[in-house]
C-alpha cells in the first residue's frame, strides 16, 4: 500500500507570499495610495473564493464520501489558476485518495471521507495562514481480530492493524491482563506505512498466560487514554458480547456562521445568501461510548444558487455536540442510516424559513438577511429525527464479529471452533457465507449485519 503526502516546500513559499504582501500593502497604505483598496480587495476575494470552495468540498465529502473524488476533481477545476501552491496541494490530496483506495475493502468509505476531509482542513488552514490541525489517529481494523491462546503459536505471529494516521508517534500498544499493572509494548508495534501497522506477536516480552485479557491500541500516554481498539485474547470459550439497538432522541444544534472571510462587509444586502450546510452522526473517535452530531457549512453573498456576489460577504460556521454517552461498560458499535443530512438553499427574502429534511435531519431551518449587519446574526438550525444505534457490551467477552472473522481467516483453533458451533451456531453459519476474498473484519461486520 503507497502514500502520497501532502506537500511541505509549497506551504513555505504560500507563507512567504502572504508575509511579503502583507509588509508591501502596510507600506504603500501609509502613503495613502488610491489603489492599494482595489489591490487588496481582490486579494482577499480570490482567498474567499479558495475558501468556500474547498468548504463546499468538505460538506459533500461529510454528506456523501462514495462521491469524493467527484467531489475534488470539481474543486480542482474551480479554483483560480493563480493559487498554484493550493491547486498542488489539492492534487496531491486527490492522489492520496486513489493511493488508498484499499482503505475501503479494508474499513469502509466513511473511513476514507474522513481522511480526505483531515486533508482539506490542512489545506484551509495554509490558506487562512493558521498552524495545520494534529493528525488524528484511526483504527479501523484488525487481521486477526482476535488473538486465541488455543491455536499453535507458529500460527499467530502477527497481527496486521489498518486505518490512517498510524505513523503518528503517540499510537501506542499496551498489553492488559487481569492484574493491575500495564505494560506497554509500543516498541513491538511495527508503522509500515501511515495505513498500517504490524503487532508482532512472536517476541519473548509477550508472554500470554492464563491472566492475559487484551491488547490495546490508543492514541494517549497511557491505557486509559483515547482508547482506539481493544483486541481480546482468548483462552476458553468466550461469551458473546450482549448488542442491543436503540433509539436516540437529539435536541436541535443551531450554528451562527462568525468565521468571515473575504473583503466584503458584514451585510448580505439582500443577496442570498446561498446556504451550504451538512450534519453528520458519528462515533467519536477516541471515545466509542459517545454519540457526535456535527452541523457544519457556510452562508455567501449570492444573485443566485452558486453564483457569488461581487462583493464576497462569506462566513463559516460549525458545531460539534455530544449527543449521546454510553452507560459504563458498553460502547456504540454502530450508527445506522441515515448518517448524514445536507442543506442547499438560497434564501430569497429578510425572513425564516423551514426545509423538510428527510434523513437525519427532519427540517433545517434558517435566517439569513436581516435588516443590520448578517455575520454574527444569521442562522441555521437542524432538527433531527432519532438516531439509530446498536450498542454492545464490552466486559469480559468478544463481539461476534470479531469471531466472524477469526473464523474466516482460520485464526481460530479447532476446539474453540467446535465449541462456538454448539453454542453459537448462528456465528459459524455468518462465517461460512462471508465471499473467500473478504479479508478484513470492517465488510466481514457488514455482512454478518445483513445477515442477523
Amino acid at each position: 500500500m503507497t502514500s502520497s503526502r501532502i506537500p511541505t516546500k509549497p506551504k513555505a513559499r504560500l507563507v512567504t507570499r502572504l508575509s511579503l504582501f502583507t509588509v508591501v500593502a502596510s507600506a504603500l497604505a501609509l502613503t495613502g495610495c488610491a489603489w492599494l483598496t482595489k489591490i487588496l480587495g481582490t486579494f482577499t476575494d480570490t482567498t474567499s473564493t479558495v475558501e468556500s470552495i474547498l468548504g463546499n468540498a468538505e460538506t459533500s465529502i461529510q454528506a456523501d464520501a462514495n462521491n469524493w473524488k467527484r467531489t475534488l476533481d470539481d474543486a480542482l477545476s474551480k479554483l483560480p489558476a493563480t493559487e498554484t501552491v493550493v491547486k498542488s496541494d489539492l492534487q496531491a490530496l486527490i492522489q492520496r485518495g486513489e493511493d488508498n483506495a484499499g482503505l475501503v475493502a479494508m474499513c469502509d468509505v466513511g473511513y476514507l471521507g474522513d481522511m480526505l476531509n483531515e486533508g482539506l482542513e490542512v489545506i484551509l488552514a495554509k490558506v487562512r495562514g493558521q498552524p495545520a490541525p494534529a493528525p488524528k489517529i484511526v483504527v479501523c481494523d484488525a487481521s486477526p481480530a482476535l488473538v486465541d491462546l488455543n491455536l499453535d503459536a507458529s500460527k499467530r505471529n502477527a497481527i496486521e492493524i489498518y486505518g490512517y494516521n498510524l505513523d503518528q508517534p503517540s499510537a501506542k500498544l499496551w498489553y492488559l491482563t487481569n492484574k493491575p499493572s500495564v505494560i506497554d509494548e509500543t516498541a513491538d508495534f511495527h508503522a509500515t506505512s501511515p495505513y498500517k501497522r504490524v503487532i508482532d506477536l512472536s517476541v519473548k516480552e509477550l508472554q500470554f498466560g492464563k491472566s492475559s485479557v487484551s491488547l490495546r491500541i490508543t492514541a494517549g500516554p497511557d491505557a486509559t487514554a483515547a482508547i482506539l481498539s481493544d483486541i481480546p485474547i482468548i483462552q476458553a470459550a468466550p461469551k458473546v458480547c450482549q448488542t442491543k439497538d436503540q433509539d436516540v432522541a437529539v435536541a436541535s444544534i443551531q450554528v451562527v456562521p462568525t468565521s468571515k472571510s473575504g473583503s466584503g462587509d458584514n451585510d448580505f444586502d439582500g443577496n442570498g445568501p446561498c446556504v451550504y450546510f451538512s450534519a453528520g452522526a458519528t462515533i467519536d473517535t477516541n471515545n466509542a461510548r459517545q454519540l457526535d452530531l456535527r452541523v457544519s457549512g457556510q452562508m455567501y453573498e449570492c444573485s443566485s444558487w452558486g453564483v457569488r456576489q461581487s462583493d464576497y460577504t462569506t462566513a463559516f460556521g460549525e458545531q460539534t455536540v455530544a449527543a449521546f454517552v454510553a452507560d459504563e461498560g458498553w460502547v456504540i458499535s454502530k450508527v445506522n442510516a441515515p448518517t448524514t443530512g445536507l442543506l442547499t438553499f438560497r434564501v430569497p427574502d429578510k425572513n425564516a424559513h423551514d426545509i423538510a429534511g428527510g434523513d437525519l435531519v427532519s427540517y433545517w431551518h434558517t435566517l439569513g438577511d436581516t435588516d443590520g449587519d448578517d455575520i454574527g446574526t444569521a442562522w441555521v438550525r437542524a432538527d433531527f429525527n432519532p438516531v439509530h444505534i446498536q450498542l454492545r457490551y464490552t466486559r469480559d467477552c468478544v463481539n461476534s464479529e470479531s469471531l466472524v472473522m477469526a473464523l474466516h481467516q482460520n485464526a481460530m483453533s479447532p476446539s474453540l471452533r467446535e465449541q462456538l458451533r454448539v453454542a453459537h451456531p448462528e456465528i459459524v453459519q455468518a462465517a461460512a457465507r462471508v465471499p473467500p476474498k473478504v479479508e478484513h473484519a470492517q465488510t466481514a461486520r457488514a455482512l454478518f449485519h445483513l445477515q442477523k
